[in-house]
């Protein structure tokens, strides 16, 4: 529903990467090879983010419980 000139905002969604992972192989298709690449990267920053945030904040993990 969204115009041609919109859908960059679709490919960019993270969320639709991950639902297309699952959706694909439901339909019989095979997710793209963006979808993985996108999905992969997107793990692979989140798990730098955490790392770094774990290393930052390791001192004060007792006070969250």
């Amino acid at each position: 529903m969204l115009p041609e000139r919109f859908q960059f905002i679709i490919k960019l969604n993270p969320f639709q990467q991950m639902i297309q992972l699952v959706r694909a192989p439901l339909l019989g298709e095979l997710p793209s090879l963006n979808s993985y690449a996108y999905s992969v990267g997107l793990f692979g920053v989140g798990l730098t983010l955490m790392i770094f945030l774990l290393i930052r904040g390791r001192h004060r993990i007792a006070f969250w419980i």
